[in-house]
């Protein structure tokens, strides 16, 4: 996995271009100031990447699904008081309500390529993301802090995570090592072994 660009090129004022993890072309002349993300996986990335102030619109089940809300309320209050649009889900987009918030990304799961390309067409990024495996959270975490200008705590997070699972596999590796091969016999009718 390649590591993201150093912030100290200035992402604010170059054409950002990648690959999300879905295989669609990602193109910001500069890092996104005002987002609509509606994959929850994708607004803890923005949380962690301390960028929640470019966040102007989430998923409507932020706020139904117990307990997104129970979680997100502590750590926003525009969550709190219900403050931030709600635009769509992970499965539909409102894309009058959305381009009223004029972002110039918006962070999904499932939007059909022509919406994809409605937006486009009208100056607003797409970037969309599956978290289905350890591989695309890692390149989800690194395109998205390339596209909030975010890369040097992207990087942090992303180190801090390869840290904790190198720990974690060299602990099972030892605990499977300490482990003593333990026989069983078996014993039927009659004494066979």
């Amino acid at each position: 996995m390649p590591k993201a660009q150093d912030e100290s090129w200035s992402s604010q004022d170059q054409v950002i271009e990648i690959i999300d993890t879905q295989g669609n072309n990602v193109r910001l002349d500069s890092a996104a100031q005002r987002v609509v993300c509606l994959f929850d996986p994708a607004i803890d990335i923005i949380y962690m990447l301390w960028a929640q102030d470019k966040l102007v619109g989430i998923n409507m089940e932020t706020y139904y699904d117990k307990e997104l809300y129970d979680y997100y309320k502590h750590i926003d209050s525009r969550i709190a008081n219900k403050e931030l649009a709600t635009p769509g889900s992970n499965d539909m987009l409102n894309i009058e309500s959305a381009m009223a918030l004029k972002p110039d990304l918006i962070i999904a799961q499932n939007l059909s390529p022509n919406v994809i390309k409605t937006l486009n067409s009208m100056g607003t990024a797409v970037y969309l993301s599956t978290s289905e495996s350890y591989d695309h959270l890692m390149k989800e975490m690194e395109d998205i802090a390339v596209l909030l200008g975010k890369n040097d705590r992207g990087q942090q997070l992303i180190n801090y995570a390869m840290d904790k699972t190198e720990q974690l596999q060299a602990r099972s590796n030892n605990h499977k090592a300490k482990k003593k091969k333990k026989n069983a016999y078996f014993s039927w009718a009659n004494g066979r072994i």
